[in-house]
């Protein structure tokens, strides 16, 4: 009876520990970048590590910045930008370890980026706008908090009705 009770505690040490040196590989799914031609490509380097993405209708006075959602080609997004938002430069800045962009992500790592890369974009544009889905709705929610822009953040239907 005791082997058994030191057999299965044992077992579940070495779940919990596998869990704990694996977490990162249950949170974040990076996927490569499908091929896009006829599009700017754009990359930062910040820390040693390269962000490289694409600017869909670049040069327009208004941009919109995008974070995707995690495990998501945020690539496949670029025909709905530009017929939709063809007055806006929109972003699409794979997360590192995402895409074409090197390392590895973490939480501090999204938001780090996500910043360094609003810095280098809110110098070329008069006005920026975030947008973000799923795993990016946390990051832009971040950088609208930190730069200011919180105030016109869309929280929810019935706040907006009232």
């Amino acid at each position: 009876m005791k082997s058994t009770l030191t057999t299965i505690l044992l077992i579940y040490i070495i779940f919990c520990l596998l869990l704990f040196v694996l977490q990162r590989k249950f949170i974040y799914f990076p996927q490569p970048s499908a091929a896009v031609r006829g599009i700017t490509e754009i990359s930062f380097t910040t820390d040693g590590v390269q962000l490289s993405g694409w600017v869909v209708n670049e040069g327009q006075p208004k941009a919109l910045i995008y974070y995707g959602g995690n495990a998501e080609r945020i690539e496949n997004n670029i025909a709905f930008f530009e017929a939709v938002l063809s007055n806006y430069s929109v972003y699409l800045i794979p997360y590192r370890g995402y895409g074409n962009s090197t390392g590895t992500p973490s939480e501090a790592y999204l938001y780090h980026d996500a910043l360094y890369i609003f810095d280098r974009v809110k110098v070329n544009h008069e006005q920026i706008s975030l947008m973000g889905r799923s795993l990016g709705s946390g990051v832009a929610t971040y950088v609208a908090v930190l730069t200011g822009r919180w105030k016109n953040c869309y929280w929810s239907l019935p706040l907006i009705a009232s």
